[in-house]
């Protein structure tokens, strides 16, 4: 256990140092001013404030060094390695030297590495003249499959083999993912390379398998028709072109690249699990072991306890205010709260004005803009009950009173919980076009909550019915089961004759029970067993994984995985598109004198 930032010990010595020291002489000359003055000494409760913030920030301070302890051995996540699926489209492919061709075998044996590459995002380039990007870094298998499934269905009649230029840009999509460098480039070829590679070196995070296709034999290259149907054979300067697996070129590639190997499939070889194992060792090696050592981070052990100094010294510097506080508190709690406060609001100058309304009205003598202020002023006094009975009686028409009336005749309503008239007068109020906005703002959250206050009443009184519902059924119950008391003593003689008859029935039965036993011995071992298993489980986790581990667990989920119908058609749909998006021919007045297969 140490600090990383030791070399700065000494400036945080002195800066502790320096800090004590201006504090100190700070407060020594401040409380000698008080004490000279008002003869006040210093209480020990500011004192020891001080000193505990004093370590506190000590404490803070060597935080800063960032205190570790040592070093350890920790698992990593694996990260999924990236693979680059390049396809070589060229003419020469739709040679028939392997089944069915070329072509269509290196995109079977594209299909079968999807299908076996657990733990990789892979991405898919076909290329001849030029190149094209079909699909982006994906783990989805059966996207993937189903896009190599639709490159069976392309039109490849010319197209050269420009495989160097294919790769260089290959090599450029692995440098866009920051967080994990190099990859693994997968080449399906028969080799008819047209361009240098005199030049092309791949990076060390690189590794390279490279599939020839073909045999050494070779043979002519087909031209076929669009239904299917044969025309001929292609022909270069009117001689017949034949086409062959050109090994010493794949071989010499691959000798002077390093982390690179080369297979030759014919037509009944699939080196899938060679590929996948080879591209497995180097990525093992790459991550060595999935491990990685760091050193803990302890600055916590520094940081708590200072936190926590602080903390006290704080309440040490509230002193006898806080007792005081404390004490103040407990009072407010213990003594109860005085009712009184609430009604003396009616002494104010509302509650003298609505007496004398009262008076007016006892005598007769009140009008009708004085009943409409009295029944405001009740409202205002928390007596919506009053207030509603004083509208009823003066407003008989709503449309000829103002906005400011019928908002409180509604308000009267809703505090009476009578939310379907208070909602007509909200209503009413909206469709008038002179309301001010603060006016709007009050019929509509009023309206709100006239309509929530509607709908809790519903629910509250839909449990009310449930209660009652139940209480009636208990008394039912009880009913039916003090009549059964009375009938119980003419059923005794027909118990003791159906005893006779269930002997027998026991016996019978036995056998049956000692099977049902069985089958719960049976239930208890399975039990067991599960429990067993799932403590395997754990164990195993517990030990430390490897790529392959990972690749087993990727491919269990994905046989657990099952794909919708709707998305099987979005796939066949997306096949027809990309064929129209895959030429990666040049005309042939672009190529001049260059081979075009």
């Amino acid at each position: 256990m140490n600090f990383v930032y030791s070399n700065y010990i000494p400036l945080v010595i002195l800066a502790t140092v320096l800090i004590f020291f201006f504090t100190r002489r700070f407060e020594k000359g401040f409380f000698l001013w008080v004490e000279d003055h008002w003869f006040l000494k210093r209480s020990r409760a500011s004192k020891l404030s001080s000193l505990l913030k004093f370590f506190a920030f000590a404490l803070l301070l060597t935080s800063l060094l960032d205190l570790r302890g040592q070093e350890e051995k920790v698992e990593t996540n694996i990260p999924d390695q990236k693979t680059i699926i390049l396809i070589d489209k060229s003419a020469s492919m739709l040679v028939e030297d392997v089944r069915p061709n070329r072509f269509k075998k290196a995109i079977m044996l594209a299909r079968h590495f999807v299908k076996k590459a657990a733990g990789h995002q892979i991405s898919i380039i076909v290329f001849s003249d030029t190149h094209k990007r079909v699909v982006p870094f994906t783990d989805d298998i059966d996207l993937l499959d189903s896009i190599l499934g639709g490159l069976l269905d392309l039109n490849i009649a010319v197209g050269g083999s420009e495989l160097s230029m294919a790769m260089k840009e290959a090599i450029g999509y692995f440098s866009l993912d920051k967080n994990y460098s190099g990859g693994n480039l997968l080449v399906f070829t028969d080799g008819e390379e047209h361009d240098s590679f005199k030049n092309m070196k791949l990076e060390k995070d690189v590794n390279l398998a490279i599939i020839g296709i073909g045999t050494l034999k070779g043979g002519p290259i087909p031209i076929r028709r669009r239904d299917g149907g044969f025309s001929g054979y292609k022909k270069h300067k009117g001689k017949q072109i034949k086409s062959a697996l050109n090994e010493k070129f794949i071989q010499s590639f691959v000798n002077k690249t390093k982390n690179a190997k080369y297979w030759i499939s014919l037509s009944y070889s699939l080196p899938t699990d060679e590929v996948l194992d080879f591209f497995r060792t180097r990525f093992q090696s790459k991550l060595s072991k999935g491990e990685s050592r760091i050193r803990p981070v302890l600055a916590k052990n520094l940081l708590i306890p200072a936190v926590i100094i602080y903390i006290f010294s704080y309440l040490f510097s509230l002193g006898s205010t806080f007792s005081v506080m404390s004490s103040l508190v407990i009072l407010m709690l213990i003594t109860p709260v005085d009712k009184s406060y609430a009604q003396n609001k009616e002494s104010g100058p509302v509650a003298q004005q609505t007496e004398r309304f009262l008076e007016k009205m006892k005598n007769g003598k009140i009008s009708e803009g004085e009943k409409l202020k009295l029944a405001e002023n009740l409202l205002r006094l928390d007596k919506p009950e009053k207030a509603q009975l004083l509208y009823e009686e003066v407003i008989k028409d709503t449309a000829k009173h103002s906005n400011g009336t019928l908002i409180n005749m509604a308000t009267a309503y809703l505090k009476n919980k009578k939310f379907a008239k208070a909602v007509n007068i909200f209503d009413e109020l909206k469709s008038r076009s002179n309301l001010s906005k603060q006016e709007k703002k009050i019929v509509e959250n009023n309206t709100l909550r006239a309509l929530n206050q509607k709908s809790s009443k519903k629910g509250k009184s839909g449990k009310d019915d449930k209660k009652s519902k139940d209480k009636k059924d208990k008394n039912k119950d009880k009913k039916e089961s003090s009549e059964s008391e009375g009938g119980n003593e003419g059923k005794d003689k027909k118990d003791q004759n159906d005893q006779e008859s269930d002997q027998d029935k026991k016996k019978k039965n036995g056998k049956g029970k000692d099977k049902d036993k069985d089958k719960d011995k049976d239930k208890n071992k399975d039990q067991d067993d599960k429990q067993d298993g799932d403590s395997d489980k754990k164990d195993s986790d517990k030990k430390k994984k490897s790529v392959k581990d990972k690749e087993n667990e990727i491919a269990k989920k994905r046989k657990m995985i099952k794909i919708p119908a709707t998305l099987k058609q979005i796939m066949n749909d997306d096949r027809s598109l990309r064929k129209r998006h895959l030429k990666t021919t040049i005309g042939k007045d672009k190529r001049s004198e260059r081979k075009d297969w």
